[in-house]
């Protein structure tokens, strides 16, 4: 399953909501057990869509980022599902590409 893809395409916008519900969850603590599973499964998707893009036996591609996009993108992703799994959001990563559902507001 290729979570948060279209067409080989990368979905910001369905990144950021994605991201945006993570930081939600994790601040009002509601139903954070149940939710874990499901969340991981997200996550090893990402990454395993992420690795197939970089693996040059996997026909795979994300098309419509370019390769420095997806190392920020991996990054940002490892960072934020593991603040989610730690129950703890920092607020001092400062990512490069401001995620639009977050500007302004204290993350945690």
């Amino acid at each position: 399953m290729r979570f948060c893809m279209k067409k080989n395409e990368w979905q910001r916008d369905q990144y950021w909501l994605l991201e945006w519900a993570l930081y939600e969850i994790v601040k009002k603590a509601e139903n954070y057990e149940e939710l874990c599973s499901p969340v991981f499964r997200i996550f090893s998707g990402t990454m395993s869509t992420i690795s197939s893009h970089f693996d040059q036996n996997d026909l795979f591609e994300i098309k419509n980022l370019e390769r420095e996009e997806i190392y920020e993108f991996r990054e940002r992703i490892q960072i934020v599902f593991g603040g989610f799994f730690a129950k703890h959001m920092s607020e001092r990563v400062v990512f490069e590409e401001e995620n639009p559902l977050l500007s302004g507001k204290h993350r945690s």
